[in-house]
This record gives C-alpha cells, sequence and structure tokens, in this order.
C-alpha cells in the first residue's frame, strides 16, 4: 500500500508544480520582437510609419517602433488565458519629440496611459511593471499609440498570470478532491473484498 500512497503524492506535487509553472508563463508571443517582425501581432497603423527594427532594441536585437501619424494606431495581441490577476511590463522610449499618446490595455482594463508626454533622457528605456485584475478568459492586449513628430519604441512585452480566478482554483481543488476519494475509495474496496 505504501507504493499507492507515494504515486498519489507524486501526482499531487506534479499537478501544483504544473499549475503553478503555468500561472507565471510569459503568455506573449513574440514580446521582444524577436522575430523580427510583427508575427502574433495585429498591427493597425493608418499612416503605415510603425515597424521592428535593429535599431536600439532595450534588450536582444530588435524593438519595435510605433509612430503613428495624424490619427492612433494599435497594435494588439490576444492572449490564451484564463481571467484572473495578470503582471504586465514593458519598456518604452522615446524621441526628443512629443508623442501624442500611448496606452496599454488587457481586456476591458487600462493598464497603461500617458498623452503629450516624453520619456527622459531620450532614446533611454524606461521599465513599467502594473499587476492588474481581468474578468474575461482570452483578454486582448492592445497598445494605442499616436506620434506625429517621431517614435515610440517598445520592446520586451510580458505578461504572466500571477493569480488565476477563484473559479479556476475551486477546479484545481475540486480535482485534488476527486483525486483523494479515488483513493479512499480503492482501499475500502480492497477491505470489503479480503473481508
Amino acid at each position: 500500500m505504501p507504493r499507492k500512497s507515494s504515486i498519489t503524492g507524486v501526482i499531487t506535487v506534479a499537478i501544483s508544480v504544473a499549475w503553478a509553472s503555468a500561472a507565471h508563463a510569459d503568455l506573449v508571443f513574440n514580446g521582444g520582437f524577436e522575430e523580427g517582425c510583427f508575427c502574433g501581432w495585429t498591427l493597425n497603423d493608418p499612416s503605415r510609419n510603425s515597424g521592428v527594427s535593429i535599431g536600439d532594441p532595450h534588450s536582444g536585437t530588435y524593438a519595435a517602433f510605433l509612430g503613428a501619424k495624424g490619427a492612433a494606431g494599435t497594435l494588439s495581441q490576444q492572449l490564451e488565458s484564463p481571467a484572473g490577476t495578470y503582471a504586465v511590463s514593458f519598456f518604452l522610449a522615446t524621441d526628443p519629440a512629443t508623442a501624442q499618446l500611448f496606452k496599454a490595455t488587457l481586456g476591458a482594463t487600462t493598464v497603461f496611459s500617458q498623452t503629450n508626454f516624453r520619456l527622459t533622457p531620450s532614446y533611454a528605456y524606461t521599465g513599467f511593471e502594473i499587476d492588474i485584475d481581468v474578468a474575461a478568459n482570452n483578454p486582448l492586449l492592445t497598445f494605442t499609440f499616436q506620434d506625429n513628430a517621431g517614435f515610440i519604441w517598445l520592446d520586451d512585452v510580458d505578461v504572466s498570470l500571477v493569480a488565476p480566478e477563484p473559479a479556476s482554483l475551486a477546479l484545481l481543488g475540486t480535482a485534488m478532491i476527486l483525486l483523494a476519494a479515488c483513493r479512499v475509495g480503492r482501499k475500502r474496496a480492497a477491505e470489503w473484498w479480503l473481508a
């Protein structure tokens, strides 16, 4: 019987470790733009003045330069994940010109928003990290931007699930209870059979 107990223990630990590692995995594909393109992203820039470049990344080889002129553009990606608390982080840099708009949203929640701004010193990246609660599954990560006279540089976008919504935790708890019940049920069935 000790062997079944250790197998149950191993399964319990494996489920817990898998859940914990999944909860902290980066959910953004190509968040550092290291594919050399907007692969995995949807770009909508009416002025067609945005792209991915090897010029001045925060890390790695590539960064996105966002330069929608006259009207705001968007860069978005659908994340495959449950509702819950997320850690959203990214790095921004601007040139000496004043940018009109940069806004980050996850689902319906605004993560960051600036209008008529400039980061100093110019071309130096500033990191932003915000924890937010998102009520919907598979939230859309969207960056809205406009810079009529220059570019906003974006790099190292990361979104991680910090804590799943309570319903997900309840599902995990239910699975653990069922696993324990199966173990107890087998033991009683064996005792009954031997009696």
